[in-house]
């Protein structure tokens, strides 16, 4: 394939959307974070870090709340919490 055909790596982000992002700083971003922070999903919780997923466990609580499993790749947090990101109590 002719090399000027290929698309950069700006474009092929602007192509697949880019709506998410490496938001990871090892400064703050450590094992003691313990729960999610704004850089983790974005203004209205639409640019999420590509190290974070929140998971639908399925479980609810008392109130019928859902429970989901957040978790960061990186291990700064992993935690089961409301949909939102505030911990379980």
């Amino acid at each position: 394939m002719d090399d000027s055909k290929k698309l950069g790596e700006e474009q092929l982000e602007s192509v697949a959307g880019g709506l998410s992002e490496n938001r990871y700083d090892p400064n703050v971003c450590n094992n003691t974070l313990g729960r999610t922070r704004y850089e983790c999903v974005g203004l209205g919780k639409l640019c999420w870090c590509d190290h974070y997923r929140k998971v639908d466990t399925r479980k609810t609580t008392m109130r019928g709340a859902r429970i989901y499993q957040h978790d960061c790749a990186m291990g700064a947090f992993s935690y089961e919490g409301l949909e939102g990101g505030a911990p379980r109590e």
